[in-house]
């Protein structure tokens, strides 16, 4: 009996450890086939970011990612991390395969070369092409360069032919065989580059040339040929019709001219040509590939390669580990950001181009670090950044090298000015006031051009003096009207006593706007903002990006310039200032940011206003702090606001969402009036009333 019940225990035993088998096998297949996965960690480091999830899921075909890295070279945690986010990604989306090669062995080293070898023999026919279109430019190159002889001599036949008689004839010979020698010289130029071409393309040992390198070593040699000639054309057609000069030269002299205009035409035409060649997409990423460890971003053949540095990807660790900063989760952030902006790169067509327009009286943007942080942030973006000083040059900057094809959208990016500011250097034409009036130009025309405009606004000393502020007027056609006159104020109370602050930390607008979806909730800090308000119009659209709301201890300033003049750096200030109800204005809440939109001679048209100047600044924007072990932005509806204007502006619509760098920020939504007069009410009524009820009950239920 007793051996009867320990066999009957001992087969319930094994059927209950058989059966729990055989459901961690079943659960395992079936995970094998789903690509559901759920991020359990409290700083949900493993989950990706809306924008990183949005752009999977429109990836035009199939996408390669390739991690290549010396394993024995690397941080071990900052391996894993990365790993397991490429393999999270494959697991989770079809379009995308994930590999790893240890370059740091024999094997994965082969592995490595035998990619680079498909990659390039993918590229072949394109390659071919262009190495056609190059041979054929050389061909014409030492056309041109037998004609610019022939030019010469004839140039020199004028010279011949000034009589020596004249007073001037020295001179004149001297002209003429000076512009003889230019031609000869721009042949022999000519020629030379043919050599070139023909050198690199004649490749050995099978290698493919890489044709878009050749191009770029021989354009500006082109450039200049071509402004020799133009001069040199123009110079001699002169001579031709000057009347006073010897007859028989002129006949000789003016043909020449025509035919070195004709020549400079033909090698414009040339350069342009090649300009327009796409760079090979196995040569946009030479370098890493010479190095031998990047990740990889490989998509169809018609979408092209791109690839991230191992240095990019993998950071030094050291400042992370002094921190407290979890290493995992911050690389794993960090290549998330990376990859995506690698995806958005192959995946959207034409990126577009950041113009910074400013009225300082010299450039600054680019010398000095105030946007270096950003600029940085935009270039690894593909988002290219130009500077239009438009004191020092009037004139936009040419965009034939950024944009030889004219395609790529442009954002403009104004930073308005000090109005109050005195002149420069004691030029009066360079005041705040008049280099205000000034850009407000610039911007009226951009506006009327239908171009798409990022506006930060200023204080300005113009409505002060009853005068309307150019820049605030430019923007009328959209209906939106700025108080750039009366900038926001909020009374405090420090350690120090009563203060009067000129700076506001508010959380981005809610809404189904692709800005709003972006910001909603994130922290974004605003120095000296303004309030901006809207006229209803049937033609614009338009959405509030930032609001913050109204109270008594913040109103609308009018005399603000001794605040100004106090702290320039915006911090709390000394100088006290008191609400006037003559002069002020309290409002329920203040509307800081605007997104308009119109249609304008049969295109859209969009601008962003931003009440606020120094709202971009890498001082403001940039700064982050370490919290529970991970590297928190401490104002990330700035960066995101940023790059979602960007987005927006270039009509890149389904790039916009909340990114990695933010996506561990964690958000409370605001509060409103309403909702925090109910839950007072709740507090102070609530709780008794329940306390009553329950008595009240409890006495019915005992009798």
């Amino acid at each position: 009996m007793l051996r009867n019940r320990r066999l009957s225990a001992w087969s319930s035993t094994l059927i209950v450890v058989a059966a729990i088998l055989l459901a961690v096998v079943l659960m395992n297949l079936i995970a094998l086939q789903t690509r559901t996965r759920y991020d359990l960690t409290l700083t949900g480091q493993h989950q990706l970011s809306p924008r990183t999830s949005r752009l999977i899921e429109r990836l035009p075909g199939r996408f390669d990612l390739v991690f290549a890295v010396d394993r024995s070279r690397v941080d071990q945690k900052s391996y894993d991390a990365i790993v397991d986010l490429l393999s999270g990604l494959a697991r989770t989306n079809e379009n995308i395969h994930f590999q790893s090669v240890d370059v740091g062995t024999s094997r994965g080293k082969a592995q490595f070369e035998a990619l680079v070898h498909q990659l390039r023999e993918r590229d072949r026919p394109i390659i071919e092409r262009q190495s056609q279109r190059l041979t054929e430019s050389a061909a014409n190159f030492r056309t041109t360069a037998v004609d610019l002889e022939s030019v010469s001599a004839g140039i020199e036949s004028a010279a011949l032919a000034v009589p020596t008689d004249r007073p001037d004839a020295n001179t004149v010979r001297r002209l003429l065989q000076n512009g003889a020698s230019l031609s000869r010289i721009a042949a022999q130029d000519l020629s030379r580059i043919a050599d070139l071409i023909d050198q690199e393309l004649a490749t050995q040992d099978g290698m493919l040339p890489d044709t878009a390198t050749i191009r770029d070593r021989i354009a500006t040699d082109l450039d200049r040929i071509e402004d020799q000639l133009s001069m040199l054309g123009t110079e001699l057609g002169r001579f031709g019709a000057t009347e006073t000069m010897p007859q028989a030269a002129r006949q000789e002299a003016a043909p020449r001219a025509r035919e070195l205009l004709r020549a400079r035409d033909l090698i414009a035409t040339e350069a342009d040509t090649l300009a327009r060649l796409p760079r090979p997409a196995v040569f946009r990423v030479a370098s890493a590939l010479a190095l031998g460890e990047a990740l990889l971003v490989i998509g169809p053949p018609d979408v092209g390669i791109t690839a991230i540095d191992r240095d990019a990807l993998l950071p030094s660790i050291d400042g992370l580990v002094a921190a407290h900063v979890g290493v995992g989760g911050e690389v794993a952030r960090r290549a998330e950001d990376l990859l995506t902006v690698a995806l958005a790169s192959l995946t959207l067509p034409h990126q577009p181009i950041l113009i910074i327009v400013h009225a300082e009286v010299e450039p600054f943007v680019m010398k000095t670090p105030v946007f270096e942080q950003l600029i940085d942030r935009a270039r690894s973006r593909s988002v290219d950044v130009l500077e239009w000083a438009i004191v020092a040059a009037p004139d936009h900057p040419t965009l034939d090298k950024l944009d030889p094809a004219g395609r790529r959208p442009r954002v403009y990016f104004i930073i308005s000015p000090n109005s109050a500011a005195s002149s420069a250097g004691g030029d009066a034409n360079l005041t705040g006031a008049r280099r205000a009036t000034a850009l407000a130009r610039v911007v009226t025309d951009l506006i009327d051009g239908g171009q798409s405009i990022l506006l930060s606004l200023n204080p300005s000393v113009f409505p002060t003096f009853g005068d309307a502020d150019p820049i605030a007027a430019a923007l009328a056609p959209f209906g939106l009207r700025p108080n750039t006159g009366t900038p926001i104020v909020t009374e405090q109370v420090t350690d120090r006593g009563r203060a009067i602050a000129t700076t506001l930390t508010t959380p981005g607008s809610a809404g189904e706007h692709p800005i709003q979806r972006a910001i909603a909730a994130l922290s974004t800090q605003l120095l000296w903002p303004i309030a901006i308000e809207t006229d209803s119009r049937d033609d614009v659209q338009t959405v509030t990006l930032l609001e913050a709301p109204g109270s008594n201890s913040r109103w609308m300033e009018t005399q603000w310039i001794g605040l100004w003049q106090a702290q320039p750096t915006a911090a709390a200030a000394d100088v006290l200032a008191k609400f006037d109800e003559g002069r002020d204005q309290r409002r329920d809440s203040y509307t800081l940011a605007v997104a308009a939109e119109r249609t304008l001679a049969g295109q859209e048209q969009r601008v962003i206003c931003i009440g606020s100047n120094g709202w971009a600044l890498d001082r403001v924007a940039q700064p982050r702090r370490a919290v529970d072990g991970r590297l928190i932005a401490i104002n990330p509806g700035n960066l995101e606001l940023l790059d979602a204007s960007i987005a927006w502006l270039a009509f890149a619509d389904d790039l916009i969402a909340r990114s990695a760098a933010s996506g561990n920020v964690p958000t409370v939504q605001a509060m409103s009036p309403a909702m925090a007069a109910r839950l007072q009410w709740l507090i102070l009524a609530g709780l008794p009333l329940g306390v009553l009820l329950a008595g009240v009950g409890w006495r019915i239920v005992r009798g």
